[in-house]
């Protein structure tokens, strides 16, 4: 599409053009968006039915709020909802859900979820440019020896935290 930098009438091309993407972006989010929702409820029936090995207890809360248990331990779990959010509970009070802001709680969850579900695979961020290695795992994505191999670390495995949390 052009967009001429002025005209007789005065319009601004400039503020055509970003007006223009600005619009694309969101069309791209939301059908992402709308992609991203598609899986997780798809993988959520999947989890909802299969026999797969999860807390007994963890089924009825997964039907029940409607989300997608990523990584659970012995004090909780992070789920993802099908509109994209990220949320925690406790066991002990599976009823009291947190929505998890930051995007290593968000990369953390997917990226360990997808060892569980293949399908989330895509959902992985790739490493941006300005992102840390992580300084509990010095990069690697794995704990040192003297933590047991089911433990993860705070980046989740992927080796790097993003740049505005560290």
């Amino acid at each position: 599409m052009s967009f001429p930098e002025g005209d007789a009438l005065g319009y601004n091309g400039s503020a055509l053009r970003a007006e223009h993407e600005l619009h694309a972006n969101v069309e791209a989010q939301m059908s992402a968006s709308d992609h991203f929702s598609t899986v997780i409820e798809d993988v959520l029936q999947q989890f909802l039915t299969d026999a797969s090995p999860a807390p007994p207890e963890l089924r009825d809360i997964a039907a029940r709020a409607h989300v997608l248990p990523l990584m659970w331990d012995w004090g909780g779990c992070f789920a993802a909802r099908p509109n994209g959010e990220i949320i925690s509970f406790l066991w002990d009070e599976p009823d009291n859900m947190h929505l998890a802001t930051g995007a290593h709680i968000r990369n953390m969850g997917l990226y360990q979820a997808a060892k569980r579900y293949p399908t989330l695979q895509q959902f992985i961020p790739c490493r941006p440019a300005d992102a840390l290695d992580c300084p509990q795992c010095n990069g690697t994505g794995h704990l040192p020896e003297l933590f047991p191999k089911n433990f993860v670390c705070s980046c989740g495995g992927l080796g790097w935290l993003p740049h505005d949390e560290t």
